[in-house]
């Protein structure tokens, strides 16, 4: 009997830990899924030395880094954030930004389109 629970016993230590790996049929490793760049925007609502804030429909209130290469930002400012997918579901929710780019909105009188309805966009 104690050979039979020994036999046992080994033979599903061995199959449980065969199915623990992340290495595919092929070989290769599972990397995880794979995150695409997205494009959101927004209002800048407070910006630091590394960081800004902003505001948009989809998040609510955004805090996210400030790439290098970023030109002269200042609170106001409509912006295109390309960031990476990932969300940190925290508040304000926290996004890592690959570029940041103003939004130039021309101030026409007869454009009847409001900062709000470009940045919604």
């Amino acid at each position: 009997m104690k050979k039979i629970l020994t036999v046992l016993i080994t033979m599903m230590i061995i199959f449980t830990s065969v199915g623990c790996t992340t290495e595919k049929i092929n070989g290769s490793k599972d990397e995880g899924p794979i995150q695409e760049n997205v494009l959101t925007s927004g209002v800048i609502s407070e910006i630091t030395e590394a960081t800004l804030i902003f505001e948009n429909d989809e998040f609510g209130r955004v805090s996210t880094n400030i790439p290098e290469g970023t030109e002269e930002l200042i609170v106001g400012d409509a912006i295109e954030v390309i960031y990476t997918g990932e969300v940190a579901e925290s508040y304000p929710v926290q996004i890592t930004s690959i570029t940041i780019t103003k939004i130039v909105v021309d101030s026409d009188p007869s454009d009847e389109r409001s900062l709000s309805d470009v940045v919604s966009q």
